[in-house]
């Protein structure tokens, strides 16, 4: 099998994983809409926080080294994203302890997150796609699909 037909679409894989986070952090608000258990609230909850900040480090560290290279002002906007992501994944960290998560937290972090997703697809995602044909960017793409699976 030849190498092109091997390489994962990045813009299909971040996108995929951007729905993942946002269908678990609707199960979130779901469950503690629906009064469950402590265990079982921070239990989807650890889910939640691990596979976004897997994200947020796959692409901070696979992919925007050298995307900031060549997209300083776009880095800098996503990376701040990912900083105010990262505060609210704290503040909703300490709501889960509490057993009191906000639905309008929830809401807020999803938004941001849509609002992140379509700047990374016309930015980040479509670099990624101009680049994955190139070895380098075949091993980005290969890196940040391990990474997101762990």
């Amino acid at each position: 099998m030849s190498d092109t037909l091997a390489i994962p679409n990045p813009r299909t894989l971040l996108t995929a994983d951007h729905e993942r986070i946002e269908d678990q952090l609707d199960e979130l608000k779901n469950a503690a809409e629906a009064g469950v258990d402590s265990r079982t609230l921070c239990e989807i909850w650890h889910r939640v926080e691990h596979g976004l900040l897997a994200h947020l480090r796959a692409e901070e560290d696979l992919l925007f080294p050298r995307f900031r290279a060549e997209h300083a002002g776009i880095w800098a906007s996503l990376r701040f994203d990912h900083e105010r992501i990262r505060s609210m994944l704290s503040e909703i960290g300490l709501q889960v302890e509490l057993h009191v998560v906000h639905a309008h937290t929830l809401l807020e972090i999803v938004a941001l997150l849509r609002r992140h997703k379509e700047t990374e697809d016309h930015t980040l995602h479509r670099w990624l796609e101009e680049i994955a044909h190139d070895p380098e960017g075949h091993r980005l793409v290969e890196q940040v699909e391990a990474a997101i699976e762990e």
